[in-house]
């Protein structure tokens, strides 16, 4: 769906660069003319569009660049130094639009004749118009058809659920069941399917670190996740829906180990962007949370060893679901984590 996306970004760039060219061109016939008259070849005056190509690439790349730098900066506070080189690199997307986008103008502005140009005479450029049209025609159908693939795409990845089928309150009558009976079987049907069990490995297995919550193996891991809270935050406020429960995970970051010299210095961390996902491939975010320490984690991206940071995640999830999985990964602790939450 991204490369959709993209594809459509380029294709609209490129229209538009065609479109600015060719009326470019248009605009000077006279002066093209003139240098065509003067002993110009039709391969300089092809270069000389296609350069302005280039240029107009260039100069679009370049306030592109910096834009994202400026975004960058305010989201991150700090400058991507060690990316600029990389960075530098994608200048070459729009200069290589700039040129695709001028080769139809090129065209244009070879096909001008001089003493037509220079006297004022109009030209019967039906043919060439024709073709531009055609050109312009077909890529606009690309971008029609980007922009459906893009949609289609975007509906077609939703997981699709399969429907719950209606609950029908069964009438208890003197049948012989016994009760341990009955309870076996709930507690069957509320057991996660095959799939969903695949699916939970799945996710576990994109972390480096595979754990749970209250895992006694982390308790000196400079990042971990605390036992299960009973209920959120008392001073959140937050009010329980029907058919919802509520998750609250304690988020441990401790690094003691800071030297001196980096003393003040902080790392990334972002725990209120961690997620849970559950077997069905529902993504859940974080309703709120609580900073335990705020000398340890600020401005909700900060963290400054060698305090401890605890913050405490509260999530909204289904009753229905029991099994959850957690990916944390972070700048401020060394290997990408994956917490499978079980509950009762």
């Amino acid at each position: 769906m991204h490369y959709v996306a993209m594809g459509v970004a380029l294709l609209i760039a490129i229209l538009t660069t065609t479109e600015i060219m060719w009326q470019n061109v248009n605009e000077r016939k006279s002066q093209l003319a003139v240098l065509k008259a003067t002993g110009w070849r039709d391969g300089m005056i092809r270069q000389l569009v296609l350069l302005e190509g280039v240029m107009t690439g260039l100069f679009a790349g370049l306030i592109g660049l910096a834009v994202s730098l400026g975004l960058i900066y305010k989201m991150y506070n700090q400058f991507p130094i060690a990316e600029l080189g990389f960075l530098s690199l994608t200048l070459l997307i729009p200069i290589t639009t700039g040129i695709i986008g001028a080769l139809l103008p090129a065209y244009r502005a070879v096909k001008i004749t001089p003493n037509a140009a220079i006297g004022s005479v109009a030209v019967n450029a039906k043919a060439t118009e024709r073709r531009f049209k055609v050109a312009l025609g077909t890529v606009g159908t690309a971008l029609v058809a980007g922009v459906a693939g893009l949609f289609f795409f975007a509906t077609t990845s939703e997981v699709e659920q399969p429907a719950a089928e209606p609950t029908t309150q069964s009438t208890e009558t003197t049948t012989g069941t016994k009760l341990a009976d009955l309870t076996a079987k709930k507690s069957t049907a509320s057991q996660p399917s095959k799939r969903e069990t695949a699916k939970i490995e799945k996710l576990m297995n994109q972390g480096l670190l595979k754990t749970y919550p209250g895992d006694p193996k982390l308790k000196d891991a400079t990042f971990r996740v605390g036992k299960l809270l009973d209920r959120p935050p008392a001073e959140l406020k937050l009010t329980q829906q029907a058919g919802k429960r509520y998750i609250t995970l304690p988020l441990f970051l401790h690094d003691p180990d800071i030297t001196e010299d980096v003393l003040g210095s902080y790392s990334q961390y972002k725990p209120d962007r961690f997620t849970l996902q559950d077997g069905n491939g529902h993504v859940y975010e974080t309703v709120d949370y609580v900073n335990r320490n705020e000398k340890a984690w600020k401005n909700s991206y900060q963290y400054f060893a060698p305090y401890q940071s605890r913050v405490d995640l509260v999530y909204e999830v289904p009753e229905t679901e029991n099994v959850f999985v957690m990916f944390a990964s972070s700048d401020a602790f060394a290997k990408p984590t994956t917490v499978k939450i079980e509950l009762n």
